[in-house]
């Protein structure tokens, strides 16, 4: 999800209504993890707001920028680990 979105929460609901939508549903089934895409685009504040707020609603997110080698060296680890224990 894009962080230059003014809801990016809003816009996972669409997606995951999609996803529910196609194929009966069966992709609304597997395991998920949300990226915020483009943190340059909002200040650290904002961005660690959007994060809260997925995560309140149960929802696990990265957040990352291509511009910031570490915050995507740490998503590569991240899909690394979930894919393990899949």
């Amino acid at each position: 999800m894009s962080l230059e979105s003014e809801n990016p929460l809003a816009d996972y609901y669409v997606v995951r209504k999609e996803l529910a939508a196609y194929e009966d549903g069966s992709l609304a089934h597997k395991p998920e993890m949300v990226i915020l895409t483009k943190s340059d685009s909002r200040d650290s504040v904002e961005g660690q707001h959007v994060s809260d707020d997925f995560a309140k609603a149960g929802i696990d997110t990265r957040v990352v920028s291509v511009l910031d080698d570490a915050q995507l060296k740490a998503l590569g680890d991240s899909v690394v680990e979930k894919l393990r224990v899949l």
